[in-house]
């Protein structure tokens, strides 16, 4: 009989330390992720920082768009939630049979010839205004 609350006073300094030992360890792998995550982020504005500028000093001569990745997206299953979740079954039912699938442009890749004699080859998300710039020089005809 003594021997069972010993037992839950070791367990529970023994959970004690697990989780402090998730918050600690968890805690620096999370700051470091952050701290990747923001350098991966400026490093990228970087370079289409340095590709805008290169495309405004020595001018493009042509660009080329050599993959378009896209993607198949369906929407059934959230619509069929989100219908649930407001309407009960009856919603749910509605929910999914308005879902559709759609196509989703990802990226975009372009080869950039320059004036000076260079290429690039450089991929944007749809959605970058650099992406914008380049389609509207782009020969699609």
């Amino acid at each position: 009989m003594l021997n069972f609350p010993i037992c839950l006073i070791t367990a529970a300094i023994d959970l004690e330390k697990s989780i402090g030992k998730f918050f600690k360890y968890g805690l620096i792998i999370l700051a470091v992720a952050t701290g990747l995550g923001i350098v991966i982020r400026i490093v990228g504005s970087y370079i289409y920082f340095h590709t805008g500028q290169k495309i405004k000093n020595p001018g493009t001569r042509k660009v080329e768009i050599l993959e378009i990745n896209k993607e198949i997206v369906d929407d059934t299953l959230a619509r069929a939630v989100l219908g649930y979740m407001i309407a009960g079954e009856r919603g749910a039912l509605f929910g999914a049979i308005t879902g559709e699938q759609y196509e989703e442009t990802k990226s975009i890749t372009f080869r950039i010839y320059y004036n000076n004699g260079t290429e690039q080859t450089i991929t944007c998300s749809p959605k970058h205004p650099l992406c914008q710039e380049l389609l509207k020089k782009c020969d699609l005809w």
